[in-house]
């Protein structure tokens, strides 16, 4: 779909980064993947960048649309805080941010406590956060949805809308995991 302009992509995993340059920047010289090294747990265990610390390798309002696909459901709540940041920093005035999360509300925390969804997010940290492995955090994190919205309102970005997603069984779901919407605003 992207027929003018660049794409940039960046991931931990550094065979994901491979594949990517060899299968898409190959053949489509806009396209553009780094490889970064921050730590997780789950996806780069000798990486050297604390997630709370990694700064997008990207400059300050350079980004019409950024996308965090299944991010911010393996970030710890100081780690999501900092990607939520990073995303202002890097978005133009107008830009659009889509990010996935599993979000918890009181019908889902209900439906969590009879054992009708999955992944059953059962340890609670905190009251705003819920993990599915006590012994692995990094597996699935979900995150209150007010406190979502407050902490993308808070880095300077407007909800635009959120859509819920299959896993949380909400109807007409366009996606497994919910989706929010942001903006940034023109100046």
């Amino acid at each position: 779909y992207l027929t003018s302009g660049h794409y940039s992509g960046f991931d931990v995993s550094p065979s994901a980064i491979r594949w990517c340059r060899r299968a898409i920047s190959s053949r489509h010289f806009n396209f553009h993947f780094a490889d970064v090294d921050v730590f997780s747990r789950q996806y780069n265990r000798r990486g050297t960048i604390p997630p709370e610390e990694f700064s997008f390798p990207c400059q300050s309002e350079s980004i019409d649309v950024a996308f965090l696909g299944s991010i911010l459901t393996h970030l710890q709540p100081a780690a999501a805080a900092r990607y939520i940041a990073e995303t202002a920093r890097v978005l133009k005035p107008g830009g659009r941010a889509v990010v996935s999360f599993f979000l918890l509300d009181e019908t889902v925390r209900r439906r969590l406590q009879r054992g009708e969804l999955l992944p059953n997010f059962n340890t609670y940290p905190e009251p705003y956060y819920a993990l599915q492995e006590a012994e692995n955090p990094e597996a699935a994190v979900a995150y209150d949805l007010k406190v979502v919205e407050e902490a993308i309102r808070g880095s300077g970005l407007s909800v635009s809308r959120v859509a819920r997603g299959s896993w949380s069984d909400h109807g007409d779901a366009p996606s497994y995991q919910d989706i929010v919407v942001a903006r940034k605003e023109s100046r």
